[in-house]
């Protein structure tokens, strides 16, 4: 039997659990811990291990309603999605509304020039 892990996991762990593996409700737990303690790229990459796409949905929902574009693109990514414009464009409004214009620009860059064009307009 794999053993157990508890988050956070140091080199060592991530190592035990990549090359002797574990089983797929360790890696839901680990992947619920982390997204409690606010490491949604660490909570994507788990809960993509157990299989868990109610979670993923969860973590790509949380990222774009606080506007942030990293940890949404961790979630696309461990599902092999292309990002969506419109959740571009919600990520950059959020982020832009919470202040954080730089993070609302790189988001806006990510649009193709069209909808960059009409997302600057509604500014």
């Amino acid at each position: 039997m794999a053993k157990k892990f508890t988050w956070p996991l140091g080199v060592f762990a991530r190592q035990q659990l990549t090359l002797k593996g574990t089983a797929k409700e360790n890696w839901a737990e680990l992947a619920r811990a982390a997204r409690l303690s606010g490491d949604i790229a660490d909570a994507a990459e788990f809960a993509s291990k157990a299989g868990d796409e109610s979670l993923l949905r969860e973590l790509e929902q949380d990222a774009v309603a606080a506007g942030d574009l990293f940890n949404y693109q961790a979630v696309r990514r461990v599902r092999a999605l292309e990002a969506e414009p419109e959740k571009i464009h919600a990520i950059a409004a959020a982020a832009k509304a919470s202040g954080h214009d730089s993070f609302a620009q790189k988001a806006a860059a990510l649009l193709p020039a069209a909808d960059e064009t009409a997302a600057n307009a509604a500014d």
